[in-house]
């Protein structure tokens, strides 16, 4: 995995990386990995927990070693970190209320993020998650992001009429479960919503195809070469605090 060229980081590659490499290791493959060559992605890696997760699984990676700030957990950053069940969701959950979203996107998104966390080895078909959430743009922006190298979510909903990527992401975000259950699969469709009306920006890859989704429009887009799995990527504005 050959990361030298990185420029750029943040919460939603990370995961995707970590749920890629983890399947990887369970796949009994040998992972070599080169760190980024500048030093700004590769302090950024370390210090959002990337190179300890690395580390657990025993893969070589050259990063520095860089303490990161424990005085922003829970407010500023979510260090990139596996989730298998509502336990181990909760630090994403305590940054989410610590910031006081806007009623209902709040409430939606610790709903997702709690749903997403019990039902990652049902749906995914795999162990475990990733997350990694971070205040950016100077305090103004949240960023929340959960991954995992499951089977994706054409295989998913296959059985409810998705007969390509790009149908199964837009089946997703409609509220479309994989058991055809009217009542069931609202969580995506009820953060899509919350997300249009606070102006916020999400994006949700699987397979070969990608959603957009902005207050305006939805935007999907379709490549060659796919991810085995899932993302999933919100970009929300942080109320500001007043005294």
């Amino acid at each position: 995995m050959d990361l030298s060229h990185l420029q750029w980081v943040g919460p939603s590659m990370m995961v995707a990386f970590m749920a890629f490499i983890d399947a990887q290791a369970r796949a009994g493959r040998k992972i070599e990995m080169i760190g980024p060559l500048a030093q700004s992605p590769a302090n950024y890696l370390s210090r959002m927990g990337f190179r300890d997760l690395l580390g657990d699984l025993g893969i070589a990676h050259g990063l520095p070693q860089v303490r990161s700030d424990a005085s922003l957990e829970s407010t500023a950053l979510v260090s990139v970190s596996r989730f298998a069940g509502q336990d181990e969701a909760a630090a994403m959950v305590e940054m989410i209320d610590y910031h006081a979203l806007p009623a209902p996107l709040g409430d939606v998104l610790c709903r997702a993020l709690l749903e997403t966390a019990n039902n990652v080895p049902e749906h995914a078909q795999v162990e475990c998650g990733y997350m990694a959430a971070q205040v950016v743009d100077k305090g103004r922006t949240l960023r929340v992001s959960v991954a995992d190298a499951g089977v994706g979510l054409l295989a998913t909903l296959a059985k409810t009429g998705a007969g390509s990527d790009i149908e199964a992401v837009r089946m997703a975000v409609a509220g479309t479960s994989e058991t055809g259950d009217p009542a069931r699969g609202r969580g995506l469709s009820s953060v899509r919503s919350a997300l249009k009306e606070n102006n916020g920006v999400g994006f949700l890859l699987s397979g070969q195809s990608i959603l957009t989704m902005k207050p305006d429009q939805d935007s999907p887009w379709s490549y060659n070469i796919g991810y085995p799995g899932t993302v999933f990527d919100a970009r929300i504005e942080v109320p500001s605090k007043t005294s």
